[in-house]
């Protein structure tokens, strides 16, 4: 009997404290107290977020049970063991789990993995299909919306249970889509309900040390209060369409819960959303994705001391990320009461770095349901700054004090700074090394071309290559196109549609007669070979419909997707193509063009003639975007010699093995040489920094794999581009 009471006491509360330096969320950690201001009586009750007298060292965890990997059964044999006995710890051995049904958690039982690395819970493909034939779920009566589901492991009416150190990974490859980009292309596993982490009414739970991969429907599921969620890497989730799908998910009742130490990205939403979402904190994370108020939380939750980081490759647009968001349709519903944003880190690549919310300001908010998701200040505005004399008093809301040693050298993991060091809030931080030689805000020890402005890779330029297309600096930093080929797939500059003559850009494209029309804009002034053929190819979006649909030609351009008007629509010039039939959602469909003319920027129009409306997926969505397919003729490169250098040689040619080439400077500017095949294809590229008059320069290259045939020598320079050479293999 004094046993069990003995467990009972260390699964609670009652741990001796670490010799290692406190964390928040562990036993032993405190708040200063005068640093409380009374103008804020939440933090009192922040304070109180997580698990109620921090979660177990592991090293003073009672180990009862040792497994080596076996699959979902073991697991769950092992937990109800050392439940009947009481409660207590159960070691993971290194090794790949097969988690092929759902693992349930019971009250008092731990699970800790002998390495995070080491411990694989690798889930089974099919684990969604046998947990739903086994029944497991199938208890609940009149369930709501969120008690539906399937989990990998499930805290369900469970107190004082957590995991440490482990992996799971989902045995569905990895999600096609990184983000959400609209309904039509982020169902990637349709019907799957799977969840990595799920809490479902659960108190005083912990997931601590855990690296969550490729989720199915949702990395992490809570309903539950004073749950710590610590030190999470989580990274990737395949279902992410609408209907609340794809979130790491704080949701109906969850109060008093804290997250910290924590990385997630790659999802649709970082999530608190429903009634009784009151009192959490997220505190001291790592996020690359945005912390979202979606509908409806009760407000009183705390975002301080975050690096929340949105990535270049995240949508700007369709939908509108920003940093900390609240509602964005009428169909969500505003926070009840304000929730509180201090001192976070925020950086919005999204937006061309955008820093909104970076300053020792008190936000609150937010404040208006759907603000306009082309305004960035609307959307930034949703949460305002307090006034001065409501700063907190103590310069935090979150007051914990943690065993650190202030001044302590550190690494805060930014390699553009420099002297990290422990702070007083006990926050390792450095300061800007300032070195950054080209001046393009990217810090010398990541800049990826030190003599180049890296906010150019990605954007077009002109490689004097006729025989390619897509010309964009690359991340090597020099202008480089695609082989066209034969066939070029072009996507439009600006997409939008007319609905009563108002504009609405969108990721899909509506007809309707008599009430929509959708209008498209196409540069082809990349392609300089000859034309044969020219078709527009569309995918048909959520809603199916049927009937004729004109294809106009105009050439009028003076319109963008943002400003599409009455007034400044383009007229219906040329009847140029017809599509007719039936449009399934999802099927694309092709109509070849009759556009005959050199017109290389043209709007297209389309109109329908009646039949049941229809819409095509726009090019704001992530795939199965509107194209133009362009056959042309072959390119061939030419052999016109321009100005030759003094010195310029290549020799055995025809070549085997090895070219050697030497030439001389041009002028006193940058130059390259390279190779490429008849059809444009670069086989050899090297650039020359400093190249000065009458250097000579000698090379020597291994072609002997490549294919018989004829190629070009070619020397670029920062002004002009000259073809040289013709070798034969």
């Amino acid at each position: 009997m004094k046993k069990k009471i003995l467990i009972n006491l260390i699964l609670c509360i009652a741990f001796f404290y670490s010799e290692a330096q406190l964390r928040v969320g562990d036993p032993g950690v405190t708040f200063d107290q005068s640093k409380r201001d009374p103008n804020y009586p939440q933090m009192a009750e922040w304070e109180t977020a997580g698990v109620r007298g921090g979660i177990p060292f592991i090293d003073q965890l009672d180990i009862k049970l040792t497994l080596n990997p076996t699959n979902s059964a073991g697991i769950q044999s092992a937990i109800d063991n050392v439940a009947r006995q009481g409660g207590g710890a159960i070691l993971l051995k290194n090794g790949t789990y097969n988690i092929n049904l759902q693992v349930n958690m019971k009250s008092k039982v731990i699970l800790v993995g002998e390495s995070r690395e080491g411990v694989i819970c690798q889930v089974d493909r099919d684990i969604d299909r046998r947990n739903k034939n086994s029944g497991i779920n199938d208890h609940h009566k009149d369930p709501k919306p969120w008690d539906d589901g399937n989990g990998v492991f499930k805290f369900e009416n469970t107190s004082f249970s957590g995991i440490y150190r482990l992996t799971i990974n989902g045995g569905w490859g990895t999600p096609k889509h990184k983000w959400f980009r609209g309904n039509v292309n982020n169902n990637e596993l349709p019907g799957n309900e799977n969840m990595s982490i799920w809490f479902m009414k659960a108190t005083d739970c912990w997931v601590d040390g855990v690296t969550i991969l490729n989720s199915a429907d949702y990395s992490l599921r809570c309903i539950g209060k004073h749950i710590t969620l610590r030190d999470l890497y989580v990274d990737g989730v395949f279902n992410k369409h609408g209907g609340a799908h794809g979130y790491f998910f704080l949701l109906d009742g969850s109060s008093h819960n804290l997250v910290t130490e924590t990385f997630v990205t790659h999802h649709r939403h970082i999530s608190l959303q429903g009634d009784g979402v009151e009192y959490n904190v997220l505190y001291g994370n790592n996020f690359e994705q945005e912390v979202s108020f979606h509908s409806g939380d009760d407000g009183n939750n705390l975002i301080e001391n975050n690096k929340i980081t949105l990535p270049s490759s995240m949508p700007g647009r369709g939908p509108t990320y920003v940093a900390i968001m609240g509602p964005w349709s009428i169909q969500h519903d505003i926070s009840s009461k304000p929730n509180y944003i201090y001192k976070n880190i925020c950086v919005e690549n999204n937006h061309n770095g955008a820093r909104p919310w970076n300053d020792d300001r008190l936000y609150d908010g937010p404040y208006v349901v759907k603000p306009n998701p082309d305004d960035l200040n609307a959307l930034w505005n949703n949460f305002r700054p307090k006034p001065n004399n409501k700063t907190p008093i103590g310069g935090t809301l979150y007051p914990v004090m943690l065993d650190c040693k202030k001044g302590a050298p550190c690494d805060d993991g930014d390699d553009c700074t420099v002297n990290d060091v422990i702070d007083e809030d006990c926050n390792c931080v450095g300061t800007d090394s300032g070195q950054d030689s080209d001046n393009d805000t990217v810090c010398d020890a990541i800049d990826q071309c030190p003599d180049f402005d890296d906010r150019l890779i990605g954007t077009p330029c002109d490689d004097n290559n006729r025989c390619t297309i897509n010309d964009v600096y690359t991340s090597n930093c020099i202008c480089e196109g695609e082989v066209a080929g034969n066939k070029i797939e072009i996507n439009p500059k600006d997409d939008s549609f007319l609905q009563g003559g108002s504009n609405i850009n969108n990721d899909v494209l509506r007809l309707e007669a008599g009430n929509r029309v959708s209008y498209l804009k196409f540069d082809l002034s990349g392609i300089t070979k000859n034309i044969k053929s020219i078709a527009l190819n569309l995918t048909v979006g959520n809603d199916s419909g049927n009937g004729v649909i004109n294809i106009y030609k105009s050439n009028n351009v003076n319109w963008t997707e943002n400003n599409l008007s009455v007034s400044n629509a383009p007229t219906q010039d040329d009847l140029v193509g017809t599509l007719s039939g039936n449009y399934t959602s999802g099927n694309s469909y092709s109509a070849n063009l009759n556009i005959s003319d050199d017109s290389k920027l043209f709007s297209l129009i389309m109109v329908h003639q009646g039949g049941n409306d229809v819409s095509f997926v726009s090019n704001n969505a992530n795939s199965n975007k509107p194209k133009l397919i362009v056959e042309t003729e072959n390119c061939i490169l030419s052999t016109s010699d321009l100005e030759e250098p003094s010195v310029f040689s290549i020799k055995p040619n025809p070549v085997n093995e090895k070219l050697q080439v030497s030439f001389s400077a041009l002028h006193q500017e940058n130059t390259s040489l390279s190779i490429l095949n008849t059809l444009g294809a670069r086989l050899y590229n090297k650039n020359y920094d400093t190249t000065t008059p009458n250097e000579i320069n000698n090379e020597s290259i291994n072609v002997s794999s490549w294919s018989p045939g004829l190629y070009f020598v070619i020397l670029q320079q920062a002004s002009k581009r000259k073809v040289l050479k013709l070798i034969v293999k």
